[in-house]
């Protein structure tokens, strides 16, 4: 995919830095461990564009022969900086399967992609529910569990035989915005409704702690 002539122009635009993680000497011990912890993941190959600031713009997880999706992935890295991750998508604009409305303008919004038929998704969810309570009395977090299920029809008795809250949405082309290639994903937008991150493969040993602080992080954004 690399060395095809559209993928190097784009690339001539950025500082590559290459972090090998499949060696057994302490320095690839070392660039594993950044990778899961700062993006939650150990998946290889990963690309990801960060800013000078540190700041994650856009994540790209395993191998492609599609030029156009990697282009588009590398676009993410040429955008203005203030744009938002989604139109809309830190506006007042959700409703939940119940009916109540959720506001979500100004706050961080922690979005966790899911489906009825996705084993991880079990296992993640008590995970999940456990940072959903560390911030339960903090009116500027929401949490929204996006349902990606194509038979919306299976989504509210899953619901009533889990147990799970119905303070659910639909993808209705989330999914597909923020590029995701596998689910269970957890996305932080920050107050002004850029991705401050996302969380394509959990960890389970982790997850609890790393969501945490990265919600930290979305609130404490000027």
């Amino acid at each position: 995919m690399l060395p095809r002539p559209e993928i190097a122009a784009a690339l001539e635009r950025f500082v590559l830095v290459e972090l090998f993680t499949d060696r057994t000497d302490a320095i690839s011990e070392a660039n594993e461990k950044l990778e899961e912890t700062k993006f939650g993941t150990v998946a290889e190959p990963y690309y990801a564009i960060v800013r000078p600031d540190g700041s994650v713009v856009a994540t790209f997880e395993g191998r492609t022969t599609d030029a156009p999706e990697f282009l588009a992935f590398l676009s993410q890295g040429t955008a203005p900086a203030t744009q938002s991750a989604s139109p809309g998508a830190s506006a007042a604009g959700f409703t939940a399967l119940d009916g109540s409305a959720i506001e979500g303008s100004g706050k961080v919004l922690v979005l966790d992609f899911w489906a009825t038929w996705c084993g991880p998704c079990r296992v993640q969810h008590p995970l999940y529910e456990q940072v959903r309570q560390r911030f339960k009395d903090n009116p500027d977090v929401i949490f929204l569990d996006v349902d990606t299920d194509e038979d919306r029809s299976l989504v509210k008795p899953f619901l009533e035989r889990q147990k799970w809250s119905q303070e659910v949405v639909y993808d209705d082309g989330l999914g597909g915005f923020f590029r995701l290639s596998s689910i269970p994903t957890t996305v932080v937008l920050n107050r002004r409704g850029e991705v401050q991150s996302r969380m394509p493969v959990f960890v389970p040993e982790r997850f609890v702690d790393m969501l945490t602080e990265r919600i930290g992080s979305a609130l404490t954004e000027k």
